[in-house]
């Protein structure tokens, strides 16, 4: 079943995930979607442990990895980059490394994509 098959469904409880850069922060990793280049296995492995918990939903690690802010605060980051990487380590931890697609699972953990809102895009 996939996710919005899920939701129609309205089978209980969905459990997210929950804050990736209190976790990276603890196990002494950088904060934020540049440790998804920095830090991988870190970032991997908060994933993993949220999954562990029953997270039933994965958020990437890439919540300000757009184009304006990593301008806006002049990151030395390239926006394709972290979030391909960030997209990755997600499903990586979904999927336990096999690169088949998280919804061809019983039992079904899917990964979804973040990105923060931005006012300045709406003048776009």
């Amino acid at each position: 079943m996939d996710l919005r098959e899920y939701l129609t469904k309205n089978e209980g409880v969905l459990l997210l995930d929950g804050g990736m850069g209190t976790q990276l922060d603890e196990r002494g990793a950088e904060m934020g979607g540049p440790a998804c280049l920095s830090d991988p296995d870190a970032v991997l492995a908060v994933h993993q442990s949220y999954i562990e918990q029953g997270a039933m939903l994965l958020i990437t690690n890439t919540l300000t990895m757009n184009r304006m802010h990593i301008e806006s605060t002049e990151l030395d980051i390239d926006v394709r980059a972290v979030n391909m990487a960030g997209a990755k380590l997600a499903r990586q931890a979904v999927t336990g490394g096999q690169t088949v697609c998280a919804r061809r699972y019983e039992r079904h953990r899917p990964d979804a994509g973040a990105l923060r809102y931005d006012d300045r895009a709406a003048g776009l």
